[in-house]
């Protein structure tokens, strides 16, 4: 069997499953690879950095207009990512017919605040450590 990269499959099956399922206040949170310039917030930013061995992280960024606002809703949204992403093997995500998730445990989450001229910005980093096995 040929090795492959398992960044693809890992990136399409977290879009493809958070993408038009995080809601905050009634509304569609957006999630994305690479932020568009012109975002409005709140929105997740999937990163496939190497943490530790297998961890992956998943951000959540918020911003509110002002000096105020944002780690309830962080926190809202990250219970909504670990519940889509599953905590036992039956309920993992698919990563498509090359790969498959063996184990998956959150690792820990960090949270940074931060202010600019025009909002309060508030973002939660999920650590998820995943072992993967190639299956094709």
């Amino acid at each position: 069997m040929d090795y492959k990269d398992l960044n693809t499959a890992l990136r399409t099956a977290l879009l493809t499953a958070l993408n038009g399922q995080l809601t905050l206040n009634n509304a569609n949170v957006p999630v994305y690879d690479r932020v568009p310039k012109s975002i409005r917030f709140p929105f997740v930013v999937i990163q496939l950095n190497d943490t530790n061995d297998e961890a992956r992280t998943k951000d959540i960024i918020t911003g509110y207009e002002g000096n105020f606002g944002g780690q309830a809703d962080c926190d809202s949204l990250a219970d909504q990512i670990l519940q889509i992403l599953g905590n036992t093997s039956a309920s993992y995500i698919s990563l498509g017919a090359n790969f498959e998730i063996v184990t998956q445990r959150l690792q820990g989450n960090q949270v940074s605040e931060s202010q600019t001229e025009t909002h309060y910005i508030v973002q939660k980093s999920l650590v998820l450590t995943n072992i993967i096995n190639q299956i094709n």
